[in-house]
């Protein structure tokens, strides 16, 4: 949507300048200078897209994180995971239940 284009619009602005540096910086035979080049030239590019794109992203998660709270209170949830995969161990006795619709509705309001 609106925000994937606007991201696509940093990375299309920082993306050529990245790879010009690092092609660059592949020349470069001494791997310590190599590195030094890198820290001075493209980490501070690379920075710069990131902090942009978080920018760009940030009410979104935010959007996300409260939709998710309003529910886990609602439902009177103790915890809500964003990874299903994270669970290693559980209570037998633990109620296991997929809110992912529920938040994207409330994000669609």
């Amino acid at each position: 949507g609106a925000l994937d284009m606007k991201m696509q619009q940093v990375d299309a602005q920082y993306r050529p300048q990245i790879e010009k540096k690092v092609q660059e910086i592949e020349k470069i035979q001494d791997q310590t200078q190599a590195e030094a080049e890198f820290n001075k030239s493209v980490a501070p590019l690379l920075q710069k897209e990131n902090e942009e794109i978080n920018k760009i992203a940030q009410p979104m998660m935010q959007a996300i994180h409260n939709a998710v709270e309003s529910i886990r209170v609602e439902k009177k949830m103790d915890v809500v995971l964003d990874d299903p995969y994270t669970i290693r161990a559980a209570d037998a006795n633990s109620k296991i239940e997929n809110i992912t619709n529920e938040v994207i509705s409330r994000l669609k309001k």
